[in-house]
């Protein structure tokens, strides 16, 4: 994750929130850590994340 400037995230539901396998989980404090949320929009139930690396 780190080699990227920018991660999208789709989250299945728009308010719900699955934990997922570990790898997926160990991905939040990276993302928590290294990135920041910029935008965010809704399509079709889904929430869509732009995250974007802070420099």
């Amino acid at each position: 994750m780190l080699r990227f400037d920018r991660i999208v995230v789709v989250h299945g539901r728009a308010d719900g929130h699955v934990t997922g396998s570990p790898r997926e989980q160990a991905k939040t404090p990276t993302l928590r850590r290294h990135f920041r949320a910029r935008a965010t929009t809704h399509v079709n139930g889904a929430r869509i994340v732009l995250y974007v690396r802070d420099r």
